[in-house]
């Protein structure tokens, strides 16, 4: 019998819904069966047993997608996680049941990270008088999106020359540390994104994501660094919103 994935993920939006009506939505706790109480992945598998392989296999959607998720929630504000469990579980539900959507999705998602660390490029550009580590650092982050861009148009590519790259500019940067630490720290973390952009396993784009924010300058920033890349995450699942509605217009609903 064939599972109905799109039945299953508007599951997850009641569930999100509920949880976010009674205020059980929470940060630092999967979940807690006697509160009803967990992050975003706790709420949504509603368990503490293997939650993002639970909710990949009830979806058919990617584990990596909800370790992502995961560690989004748990880098914004207590405010905007609890409206990301409904965000995050109203957009999936609309995505489509294919692995090349996922296969794109996750190439989007390395250039909105390496986009999201280039934010501070002018910071180190500044910083780096001696021109230690700077342009290393911008040019494998520009590599990162080039070899996503390629890979999106059907170009095959090898990533280890990106993560060989990754490994050069970690070493620079490394090489500056003591001299320029604030600086020199910014950069390490983009660099080490930059590595993890490179890898293909359930857990590079959750790790690429964390390295992203805490590149922040400044560590205030870091929450509105994870805001604008579950605000990419939201419009990467969405990008085929228009085509998608059309198929599950019939079943589309909440209960309240």
């Amino acid at each position: 019998m064939k599972t109905n994935y799109r039945f299953n993920k508007q599951e997850l939006v009641r569930r999100a819904h509920k949880h976010y009506s009674d205020d059980t939505i929470v940060q630092g706790e999967y979940y807690d069966s006697s509160t009803s109480k967990g992050c975003c992945v706790g709420c949504l598998a509603e368990t503490s047993d293997e939650p993002h392989k639970q909710l990949s296999e009830f979806t058919n959607a990617p584990e990596w997608l909800f370790l992502l998720a995961d560690d989004i929630h748990e880098g914004l504000s207590l405010v905007d996680s609890k409206e990301w469990v409904i965000n995050f579980s109203e957009a999936l539900a609309i995505t489509p049941d294919n692995n090349k959507f996922w296969f794109d999705s996750e190439n989007l998602f390395r250039i909105a990270c390496a986009d999201d660390c280039l934010r501070n490029k002018a910071f180190w550009l500044e910083a780096d008088i001696k021109k230690e580590y700077a342009q290393e650092v911008i040019t494998v982050l520009d590599l990162v999106k080039d070899y996503a861009r390629k890979e999106l148009s059907g170009e095959v590519v090898d990533w280890e020359i990106v993560t060989s790259s990754a490994r050069s500019a970690y070493s620079s940067v490394w090489s500056a540390y003591w001299s320029v630490w604030s600086t020199s720290e910014s950069a390490r973390f983009a660099a080490r994104s930059a590595y993890w952009s490179s890898r293909s396993a359930v857990w590079s784009s959750r790790i690429s994501a964390r390295f992203a924010a805490r590149s922040s300058a400044r560590f205030a920033a870091r929450s509105d660094s994870f805001k604008r890349l579950s605000e990419e995450l939201i419009n990467i699942l969405r990008r085929e919103e228009e085509q998608l509605l059309e198929l599950v217009k019939d079943d589309w609903s909440v209960e309240e």
